[in-house]
């Protein structure tokens, strides 16, 4: 039977509405980003060309500021120019005429008057006349546009004081002067733009391959559409069969236990198959489990999917990882994984906020949304990467006088070091698995917090790991990586118990806030552990066992809170989670203390 139109036009305005919401705060969160950058680099200008420096030729140039010294000098300056011309020429378009108050020259239609108004016709400079030759003095006009503008303005600035060669100017500027409430309230956004430009200046340096930028934006967009039904499944799971909790849990130990299975597997397949083939077909295999959850009706249904995704979970990450530790070599490691959590956690943010708004009308769009980003990023990897497989001495031909790169477990299960660290990292992961999975339902069954107020939790997390994540792994990395593990356990430990604590939404925000330190803190150093730990020619092995303690945590960690939950009370769940924290904290402070200068170097058998 066909809805009425008048449902299906409600259906379109919600939907209308929550694009629409969406897109302005991220148009706000942008306009901010560029406002804070814009003030940041002309109050170094400001600071830093009272004396101006000369150029080869004897004509002066302004100072290079800290955050635009990062970018190398061998960056072709040419280059550089002609894409901010472009860049500026299109933002033109949209410009009344009456923003352009020159003064002192004549500028014909065509925005051709002046060297300054062929770079940039209709920018909104005042040029104010009566000043000596090669001085002039410039005042920014008030306008939300022109923060990009005025941000090219100084990258143009530094091209020109790098390369004097490439300049259009006829006279040399040296001078910038804002008004003095802009300059004050520069100093608010100081010590964050410092953060800023620092990450940035470390982002250039480090010169990470394309082929990572790719899986930066196919993580981001898989990570959106997956995240936006994964934080509600269990509600929807529960309300679709009208199953208790522990039943609707059990669905999350099947899919777990096929991910444990399957991730033993992994290891040896992608050591032997390679990456790029085994990553793509886990996640088209995984996007089709999304869309035909969407239509199943009855538990064995839910059980076939949940066998088929937890079958095909772990050869993506398993697969992902490995990718990873062939593109970047050890010392970018850290940064490398820190970036790839960026990126998933900024489609954490977005995914639980479109979904729960999604979910509150209707979960059959949230799976297709899904199984969409999912299928994307399959793509993105079939036909844009390639194959990153360390090749053994004397070619691919090798392999073949290798039998034993299909098994080799014995090695890893011997590397005790390496067993201790996936023991303790295991039990954080059981603190996190009851979190992420139970808190939903205990949330709105015993507190009414529905998902469209639910989703807001995950999208704090999401947006503490975006924003806070390179200036904790920046200072985490200096220090041994076992007692950066136990904090961050200690950590996880303290948020999860403190959800018994609380009475209604603040009081599980302000939870998940601590278990998000404790999140920043342990996972890219754990990863960079497991990663550093393995021989490159056994590095699918090692990051599947690493891969499988997700497994193992989410098999007991929702069936074990779900016993707590019938057998003692609701709050013996996050109980329990609180002491699976501790208790990875003090077996990483054991493992730091019998081996204080652990730092994982192996050898690898292929040069």
């Amino acid at each position: 039977m066909s809805r009425a139109p008048p449902a299906q036009l409600r259906l379109v305005l919600y939907l209308l509405q929550g694009i629409q919401s969406i897109l302005q705060n991220l148009i706000q969160f942008f306009q901010n980003i560029f406002g804070v950058a814009h003030l940041y680099l002309l109050k170094k200008v400001i600071r830093l060309t009272k004396i101006p420096p000369r150029s080869r030729d004897g004509r002066k140039f302004p100072a290079v500021p800290p955050c635009l010294a990062a970018i190398p000098a061998a960056h072709s300056a040419q280059r550089l120019c002609r894409l901010a011309e472009r860049l500026a020429r299109r933002l033109t378009l949209a410009v009344r005429p009456e923003l352009l108050a020159l003064t002192g020259e004549s500028v014909p239609p065509g925005g051709s008057g002046g060297n300054f108004n062929r770079f940039l016709p209709g920018w909104g400079l005042s040029l104010r006349p009566g000043l000596p030759v090669g001085f002039r003095q410039f005042t920014f006009l008030r306008h939300s546009r022109l923060r990009i503008w005025n941000t090219l303005i100084i990258f143009r600035m530094w091209c020109l004081s790098r390369h004097p060669q490439a300049a259009v100017f006829s006279k040399p500027v040296w001078f910038l002067r804002l008004r003095p409430f802009v300059v004050k309230s520069t100093r608010l956004f100081l010590p964050t733009c410092h953060l800023c430009s620092t990450f940035m200046r470390k982002l250039f340096e480090l010169r990470l391959p394309a082929q990572f930028w790719l899986m930066f934006a196919g993580m981001l967009i898989s990570t959106i559409g997956a995240s936006m039904i994964w934080p509600f499944l269990m509600i929807y799971v529960s309300e679709r069969l009208a199953m208790p909790l522990t039943v609707s849990a059990g669905l999350l130990t099947i899919n777990s236990v096929c991910g444990l299975i399957s991730s033993f597997i992994a290891g040896p397949i992608i050591d032997r198959l390679g990456r790029k083939w085994v990553m793509a077909i886990s996640l088209l295999v995984n996007g089709l489990g999304y869309l035909l959850m969407s239509r199943a009706e009855t538990y064995p249904a839910f059980v076939l999917l949940m066998i088929l995704q937890g079958a095909a979970n772990p050869l993506y990450r398993v697969g992902a990882d490995a990718m990873m530790a062939d593109l970047l070599p050890v010392e970018k490691r850290v940064e490398g994984y820190s970036l790839m959590r960026l990126s998933n956690n900024v489609g954490v943010a977005i995914g639980p906020a479109a979904g729960g708004f999604i979910a509150s009308i209707s979960y059959e769009y949230a799976f297709y949304g899904a199984a969409t980003g999912l299928v994307i990023y399959g793509l993105l990897i079939a036909f844009l990467a390639r194959e990153t497989l360390p090749q053994p001495v004397g070619g691919p031909a090798a392999v073949l006088r290798q039998p034993e790169r299909f098994g080799g477990y014995g090695h890893v299960l011997r590397d005790q070091p390496y067993m201790t660290f996936l023991l303790a990292f295991i039990f954080t992961q059981l603190s996190a698995s009851i979190m992420w999975v139970l808190l939903s339902v205990y949330a709105k069954t015993h507190y009414g917090v529905t998902e469209r107020l639910y989703g807001m939790i995950p999208m704090t997390n999401a947006l503490m790991v975006v924003f806070f994540q390179i200036p904790v792994t920046m200072l985490t990395r200096r220090f041994n990586p076992l007692p950066v593990l136990a904090l961050g356990g200690l950590l996880y430990g303290l948020g999860v118990g403190s959800v018994a604590l609380g009475s209604g939404f603040w009081g599980f925000w302000a939870s998940m806030v601590v278990m998000t330190i404790g999140e920043l803190v342990l996972v890219p150093t754990s990863s960079t552990y497991a990663a550093n730990s393995a021989p490159a020619d056994m590095r699918g092995r090692y990051m599947s066992l690493y891969g499988l303690t997700w497994n193992v945590a989410a098999g007991i960690g929702p069936v074990a809170g779900g016993f707590l939950n019938d057998w003692f009370n609701p709050q013996a769940i996050w109980y329990g989670g609180g002491l699976c924290g501790i208790f990875s904290a003090l077996l990483f402070v054991f493992f730091w203390l019998r081996r204080p200068a652990a730092e994982p170097a192996p050898a690898s058998k292929i040069p």
